[in-house]
């Protein structure tokens, strides 16, 4: 099942060495509770190609959590969309290495 046109953003902070995400749920559930930004999932992740890989399967990892928290319904994978600073050279490239793992 499909949760309804909803996504999962995940807004990250780029640095040098590594990259902070944060991800942000929609609200699909009655019994689900609004989470406040310092109590949002968040995780460091160093700025390597074996980091994007962390990054992905964590992403994965949260959104299995979530509906197994909230839901006894099967769901698939939420449209995840991400938002980041723009810090030139280290934005494109962590873009660049987001696109080339999500192919």
């Amino acid at each position: 099942m499909q949760a309804s046109n909803q996504k999962l953003w995940v807004g990250i902070d780029v640095g040098s060495k590594s990259f902070h995400a944060a991800l942000d749920f929609p609200m699909l559930f009655t019994n689900q509770t609004a989470l406040s930004v310092v109590d949002l999932p968040q995780r460091e992740i160093k700025f390597t190609n074996a980091g994007v890989k962390s990054f992905l399967s964590w992403v994965q990892a949260q959104q299995n959590n979530f509906f197994a928290e909230y839901s006894e319904d099967t769901f698939d994978d939420l449209p995840l969309s991400i938002v980041m600073e723009s810090t030139e050279i280290y934005s494109f490239t962590l873009f660049t290495n987001l696109y080339r793992e999500q192919r």
